[in-house]
């Protein structure tokens, strides 16, 4: 295989990050202020450029009616929403929405998202993401920098009956800013603790009534809250990128959208530190060799939709590529054993077509095809030091020495293949009670290269040996299945809506990668048994692939306004029953690996409420409740040692999430200064299980953000708090080599921020 280890992007080497950060801080003000006076000019001008305020509530699903009016559990979260909460990434909506959780994982390229305990964390993921009608993939996508969004839903369950990509655990949907709804300047600048730098800019603009296009760039620095006492350097971030969107009226009934986005990470990343379980108590990240991870990744889009009285017709087509490299020590101590390494070019193409009914007639569709191909090349090599030989391989005998340090090369090339047909029907007696059917059909293909080896030079007795040891092959396994769904709901007035569900929910099998370089490196540790071979012929281990998991789940909700445009309210329970869940492990030096678990059941209930007590003051309030556990689960961890975890609590599903939120907004409507809106958050996780052991948990935690905003038309002046009470938590837990080690949650922080809206 020509595929080698390596990382192509446009980055210049950081001379002093504090230093560069004011620079770039400076220039972009400068800039921003210019394109003002610019923008300004141009209003006065010409006085078509208009500034829109743009609708919070009213958001519409693919059957073409407002989500409140849809027999599911669901939430949405507005551009306002996003601003006053300090939302600018995916792991910011944790807590936020009831039963959703994204920790932080130490990088980017673990960007694992779970709903109602529903989640992947190295295969595909189990909730999707759509950005603008594009499905995303590759999860290591999934957290990506925030550039002028308008709103995000999220809707729990399985979607495979009104979406392409199949998700067995939830759906969520981004819509970004579109440039016929809003014309001008945005901009904004946030500086704060730890040399935390955001800055956005973009230009939007109509050509002429039917063609309008925007362009917009952001720059996000952070010199990190984590010290490696051993390397001396903080987990510190640096990420660039932009996106720009074309939109063309063609006709009344014709709409073009073409949008590409790019976006570049480098990180110091994954500040593990050595984890004393008795004394729960986390100690100095300390490790020797560089934990990083880099991105590049490019998505380009291009769809057009048909409207007429009856129907919407709408073809998306998208290329996604991912270029990106991780190193890790993964023995995150000061000793020199051994360092993982993984190198990924990944390429994607998806198709879809959308067929839906509109209008307020008592029968209303949707159906579409779906088709996707994912080509992804990964170098994963792994690197044994000689130092660090007899801690993997103690069994070696003691006149044996390594020559030189070890490197276990790990080449493959995945593939795979999809395609969905999916259909929903609904029909509504007497204005009142709508009964739904839905069925999908998804077929799924992974395949599998392999073609690597890796060399042991030793010196026994004065005799070098050098055996080879060998991994070559191939395979392939399709997956298919049929997706039923039925609901029905019942409108008592336009104020109070109930509804049923029943969904079957489906993801397909496929390979963990990573257990082929573990081929080879237990093969190693027991080279003392050929070690005067010339050559090792090996087979993968059985733990190389998994199975399709399946879930059947049951769900009733309320959707009411007791209060009209005072109090909304929804509420659901859902009870999930899963099969062959594919749930990680660890092997013994750290590296993960998928399998299945037999049985398991989640359930739990969902309350969200927003209130408008009084003028110019809000109130939400979003709670989750979830019992996650295994019904049947024996874990074949040795030859000789099964691990029975039947009745643990799943790892990473949160007992409870809770946020509470208030916004007061007091007019001033002075010459400087229109109006101060004071703000606050509490979101709250826990009791969070980290390993199918239940031996290690994070309990109920809290943190506590606030913000206050000074606002003149098109600008604002904001002061922000993050994690006001110092809370300590962990967000992520891992072992290697029989040991634990945690990652900490951010400590407090607090900043500035300019924004421009002209």
């Amino acid at each position: 295989m020509s595929f080698k280890c390596r990382y192509f992007a446009f980055r210049k080497k950081d001379a002093d990050n504090s230093d560069m950060n004011l620079r770039l801080l400076f220039l972009i003000c400068a800039f921003v202020f210019a394109l003002s006076a610019v923008a300004a000019q141009e209003v006065a001008v010409d006085d078509t450029m208009q500034t829109i305020e743009l609708k919070e509530v009213l958001v519409y699903s693919r059957e073409n009616q407002e989500l409140r009016e849809q027999p599911l559990s669901y939430n949405v979260v507005s551009s306002n929403m996003m601003a006053r909460q300090q939302i600018t990434r995916m792991p910011d909506l944790t807590a936020l929405v009831p039963n959703f959780y994204m920790p932080e994982y130490g990088s980017k390229i673990t960007s694992s998202m779970f709903l109602r305990g529903i989640g992947a964390r190295t295969n595909d993921p189990s909730v999707g993401l759509y950005v603008d009608n594009v499905p995303i993939l590759d999860k290591s996508l999934f957290d990506f920098s925030f550039l002028d969004l308008k709103i995000i839903d999220v809707l729990r369950g399985p979607q495979g009956t009104l979406y392409g990509r199949n998700s067995i655990g939830g759906l969520i949907r981004v819509s970004t800013l579109s440039p016929f709804e809003y014309q001008g300047v945005k901009a904004q600048i946030s500086y704060g603790s730890y040399n935390d730098l955001k800055a956005r800019l973009s230009y939007y603009h109509k050509i002429k009534e039917k063609l309008a296009f925007s362009f917009g760039g952001f720059y996000d620095a952070d010199d990190g809250s984590f010290r490696n006492v051993v390397r001396n350097e903080r987990n510190s971030e640096r990420t660039f990128g932009g996106r720009t969107r074309w939109e063309w009226r063609m006709t009344d009934e014709w709409l073009a959208n073409f949008s590409l986005s790019y976006e570049n990470v480098s990180q110091n990343a994954y500040p593990y530190a050595l984890y004393d379980a008795e004394n729960d108590k986390a100690g100095d990240v300390a490790y020797d060799a560089p934990g990083k991870y880099d991105r590049d990744a490019l998505t380009a889009s291009l769809s057009f939709q048909k409207k007429t009285e009856e129907t919407i017709v709408t073809s998306t087509t998208s290329f996604q590529y991912l270029n990106d490299k991780m190193r890790m020590d993964q023995d995150f101590s000061p000793d020199s054993i051994f360092r993982l390494t993984q190198c990924q070019n990944s390429k994607s193409l998806t198709q879809e077509f959308t067929f839906r009914s509109t209008g307020k007639k008592p029968y209303q569709h949707v159906c579409g095809v779906m088709g996707f191909a994912k080509w992804n090349e990964v170098d994963a090599p792994m690197t044994l030091y000689q130092t660090g030989f007899r801690t993997l391989v103690p069994n070696m005998p003691a006149f044996v020495s390594v020559d030189d340090d070890i490197y276990i090369p790990g080449l493959f090339n995945l593939r795979n293949f999809g395609s969905a047909i999916y259909h929903q029907s609904s029909y509504t007696f007497w204005d009142k009670l709508t009964f739904t059917l839905g069925l999908r059909f998804d077929y799924e293909r992974a395949e599998i290269d392999y073609n690597t080896s890796a060399s042991l030079s030793a010196t026994a007795m004065g005799i070098h040996m050098n055996p080879v040891y060998k991994l070559k092959g191939n395979d392939q396994k399709d997956f298919w299945t049929l997706l039923p769904k039925f609901s029905a709901k019942y409108d008592f007035s336009d104020r109070y809506m109930l509804y049923a569900s029943i969904a079957k929910g489906y993801k397909a099998g496929g390979y963990s990668f990573s257990m082929l370089s573990n081929t080879l490196q237990e093969a190693m540790k027991h080279a003392k048994d050929n070690i005067f071979d010339n050559e090792v012929i090996l087979q993968p281990l059985n733990s190389v692939s998994y199975k399709p998991e399946y879930t059947w789940n049951y769900e009733i909700g309320l959707h009411a306004e007791p209060v009209r445009s005072k109090l909304f309210m929804d509420v659901s329970a859902y009870f999930i029953r899963f099969n062959d869940q594919q749930i990680v492990t660890y092997a013994e030096n750290g590296s993960r690996m998928v399998s299945n678990a037999a049985r398991s059941q989640n359930y739990g209930a969902e309350l969200t409420m927003r209130a408008n007590p009084a003028k110019d003051f809000r109130v939400g309030l979003s709670y989750g409740f979830l019992v996650a556990k295994f019904k049947e689960y024996e874990y074949l961890k040795t030859a000789e040692m099964t691990m029975d975890f039947a009745g643990n609590h799943l790892p990473f599903a949160p007992g409870h999430t809770f946020a509470l939120s208030a916004e007061y907004k007091v007019n001033v409507d002075k010459k400087l200064l229109d109006n101060i809106i004071f703000s606050a958050q509490y979101n709250g996780a826990g009791q969070i299980y980290f390993s199918e052991k239940n031996d290690v948990m994070q309990k109920y935690y809290g943190v506590l953000n606030a913000k206050i905003a000074l606002r003149k038309k098109g600008y604002s002046l904001s002061i922000w708090i993050k994690n006001a009470t110092n809370a300590h938590y962990y967000t992520f837990y891992c072992e290697s080599l029989n040991k634990s080690y945690v990652q900490l949650g951010n400590p407090f922080r607090i900043g500035a921020a300019v924004t421009l809206n002209l």
